[in-house]
């Protein structure tokens, strides 16, 4: 039988998220894939990360890279960096509410990293994760994601391995020097075992809310979701009634989707553009799932996830709302120099 890599990945990460899950209702969700084959098992690990991670794995997962090759560890790496930028963007949102609440006081070593994020790289998102940590553990902010816990910064923990990913990554593109594909697989596994507390949020644009009430009823908000956990990108559609509402055209991280408040707000750095486009047509910028990826001059660029291109996001429609936001997160972030 032909050795596939993807089965030691998948073996760990399934232990990961039932790890994760007990004592929850999913737990039982589960044992059940456990019954599965491994190919099910791993489309259910895909759908379960959010997806800028989970698009990443599947390629990871593709048929035509099942080899310890170089086009492998390539798409290893990727999948890492593409996982730490979503962390660090989740610590970062989070970050920014508690500025404005003035709950917090930035850093040196925060502002340093926050000033690469003009032209961001996995370094400039491994730092800004260990910083943003750094400001949390410090200063008594639990982390909206609570399962990112203290432990993931052990010596054997989530940013050691982050460290050597980014190192691999250095060396590779500054000294050409090739790492082992058999290191970069161990190191990738305990990197997303570590991240596998993400099973427990979903990651959901609000597309639209609708206002409902009449003269005897209780107000009511419906809101159209797309469910941003999924092994394609034809995401699932969900209307759900609620008795308050929530920002619109914009990508929220939930705790609990049937309550979900709270919530992280993850503008603007997660764009879905078809709450934005509707029908309309923009040149350069399809309708999907982008990312963050810097700025030039203020011109904005967000990767595409479906596709790994690089956009220009400031024809979208609303895209003032985008720029007004990145200035307020600037202002909120602001580092002052003690006298």
């Amino acid at each position: 039988m032909t050795y596939n890599p993807n089965d030691d990945i998948v073996k760990k990460l399934y232990l990961a998220f039932k790890d994760q899950t007990e004592g929850t209702p999913e737990y039982k969700y589960w044992e059940f894939v456990g019954t599965m084959d491994t190919r099910e098992i791993a489309n259910k690990i895909i759908q379960s990360f959010p997806w800028p991670i989970g698009v990443e794995i599947r390629r990871l997962f593709s048929g035509d890279k099942r080899e310890l090759n170089k086009e492998r560890l390539e798409q290893a790496l990727k999948v890492a960096e593409k996982a730490t930028q979503f962390i660090a963007l989740i610590l970062l949102a989070q970050l920014w509410e508690e500025a404005k609440a003035k709950k917090i006081s930035i850093t040196p070593d925060f502002n340093q990293q926050f000033m690469g994020l003009e032209k961001p790289s996995f370094g400039i998102w491994a730092g800004l994760v260990r910083a943003i940590h750094s400001i949390f553990e410090n200063q008594g902010i639990t982390p909206f994601t609570a399962h990112f816990s203290n432990k993931c910064f052990s010596n054997k923990g989530f940013i050691k391995q982050i460290e050597k990913l980014v190192k691999i990554r250095n060396d590779e593109a500054h000294f050409q020097k090739e790492s082992s594909p058999e290191e970069v697989e161990e190191v990738l596994r305990e990197f997303l075992c570590h991240i596998a507390f993400l099973v427990r949020y979903k990651l959901v644009t609000v597309s639209e809310i609708e206002v409902y009430k009449t003269r005897l009823s209780q107000v009511s908000y419906k809101h159209s979701f797309r469910l941003l956990n999924s092994s394609h990108e034809d995401f699932i559609n969900e209307d759900k009634d609620y008795d308050s509402f929530f920002e619109s055209h914009v990508v929220l991280l939930f705790k609990d989707f049937a309550s979900p408040k709270p919530y992280l707000n993850l503008s603007p750095f997660i764009i879905d553009t078809s709450a934005y486009l509707k029908n309309q047509r923009v040149e350069g910028i399809r309708q999907g799932v982008y990312v963050y990826n810097g700025m030039r001059n203020e011109s904005f660029y967000y990767y595409f996830t479906n596709g790994n291109e690089s956009s220009l996001m400031n024809a979208l429609p609303l895209f003032s709302e985008i720029e007004n936001e990145f200035k307020d997160l600037k202002k909120a972030l602001e580092y002052e120099k003690s006298v």
